[in-house]
């Protein structure tokens, strides 16, 4: 069952490079593509942003960030930017994480000289921040050529920070003097599942080392070359840790949420995903993958690209497949729960502390509400172990935010709301509490 467990969780993180190709009519209906190119453009007198990218585990936050920078490569976007994912491991590191973001800008570049001048600026780039071109046929993130630093690469933050602060300096420089499409849009930073940078705070030098990354960042933002910043990442880590730290105090924070898909807008991806030769074939099936993934954009997303690479007739087979993994997952999932002292601690995590009567009671409220969301305040144990299970992923916080929706006076009231961290998870907690009653 792991092994069956950790292929699935490697389709699902393989998926995402597939998605953007097929999202752009539903991203532009739900307006969030357009929403995050007004907040992103640039106006006479702004400086960049700073923003948290929000939503609930499989919403689509990494396809929505995906789909952003390509229309950006392809000089639909004005500006353009660099992308680093922290679910890849090492890449927390902080010398990587300064070298996986410059090289996203490379990558950016390169698409900039084609798009728009046809002249050689990754060259110039390159040798105005200090990248060392190589023999190496493969980049180690990717991005060409070149690499950041000579052997060994710097370990402290100060000297990384300074490499990656002249970086952006340089790039600004460069495309103003190119007078191209990019220079009417900030450059834009994109920090995907950024509350793996919770691993640093196990450390005093580990803290020290974010407050100096996310001054860095702000500095930038606030800059004549100004840029922004965009982090995302599950709701937890921007309640529990981002809003109250230094380096942000008393600059605002924009606050973007990802919601999941209603169902017709699900069912428009869902079909649009699959193709059009497969859409006959799966319609039927449509009712019971609303039931089990609901509007969860990277489950539709996997499930979709599964069936569309099937043979004709299969794709029932391929679901009912998926559907069995999904449902032993999430139960596993849960029943996990009931024994916190085995969770594996990772990520800066502290240990897990509630109880197994605890995360009882957690089941039999979650399992009685719709979509098993709840005021945190209607889970009647200590609010340190619920806190708890959010950060081990056992709960996760849904924000009242939305890109559709507005704050109503009973949202406040019952804020914050947290829910199980999958629809099929609701599903076992069901399961589960018809067994306990």
């Amino acid at each position: 069952m792991a092994m069956l467990r950790a292929g699935r969780l490697c389709r699902r993180f393989s998926s995402l490079s597939k998605a953007s190709l097929d999202v752009d009519g539903v991203f532009m209906n739900r307006c969030e593509l357009a929403k995050l190119q007004r907040a992103l453009s640039k106006r006479p007198g702004d400086a960049g942003v700073v923003a948290a990218l929000q939503g609930p585990k499989s919403s689509g936050k990494t396809m929505l960030i995906s789909e952003f920078c390509r229309r950006q490569r392809e000089g639909m976007f004005a500006g353009t930017s660099t992308y680093v994912s922290l679910r890849h491991p090492g890449l927390t590191d902080p010398g990587r994480l300064a070298t996986g973001l410059m090289g996203g800008f490379l990558k950016s570049v390169s698409s900039f000289r084609a798009v728009d001048t046809g002249k050689d600026v990754v060259g110039q780039w390159a040798m105005e921040v200090g990248l060392k071109d190589e023999d190496l046929e493969t980049h180690p993130f990717g991005y060409g050529h070149f690499r950041l630093f000579e052997e060994p690469e710097p370990t402290g933050m100060v000297a990384v920070l300074d490499a990656l602060r002249r970086c952006f300096l340089s790039w600004m420089k460069i495309l103003r003097l190119e007078g191209g499409l990019y220079t009417k849009g900030f450059p834009t930073i994109f920090i995907d599942e950024a509350s793996a940078l919770m691993s640093w705070t196990e450390t005093a030098d580990g803290r020290a080392a974010m407050n100096l990354l996310f001054r860095c960042l702000l500095a930038m933002s606030q800059e004549d070359c100004s840029t922004n910043v965009v982090l995302g990442s599950s709701e937890s880590f921007f309640e529990r840790w981002l809003g109250n730290c230094t380096p942000v105090g008393g600059h605002r924070v924009a606050e973007w949420y990802v919601g999941h898909f209603p169902e017709p807008l699900a069912k428009a991806y869902f079909m649009r995903r699959v193709g059009e030769a497969k859409q006959a074939e799966v319609a039927p099936l449509w009712d019971g993958v609303y039931r089990l993934y609901g509007g969860q954009a990277l489950e539709l997303n996997l499930l979709a690209g599964l069936i569309c690479d099937s043979e004709p007739g299969e794709a029932a087979e391929v679901f009912r497949g998926e559907a069995g993994l999904s449902t032993s997952s999430a139960v596993s999932d849960v029943v996990s729960g009931w024994s916190p002292r085995r969770l594996e601690r990772f990520d800066g995590r502290s240990d897990a502390l509630w109880k197994p009567e605890e995360w009882t009671e957690v089941i039999r409220v979650c399992a009685k509400a719709p979509d098993g969301v709840v005021p945190k305040c209607e889970l009647k144990i200590a609010q340190e172990s619920v806190d708890s299970m959010i950060e081990h992923d056992r709960l996760q916080v849904q924000p009242v935010i939305s890109w559709a929706e507005s704050r109503t006076d009973q949202d406040l009231d019952s804020y914050p709301l947290v829910m199980p961290m999958t629809k099929a998870e609701h599903h076992g907690m069901k399961r589960l509490a018809r067994q306990l009653s």
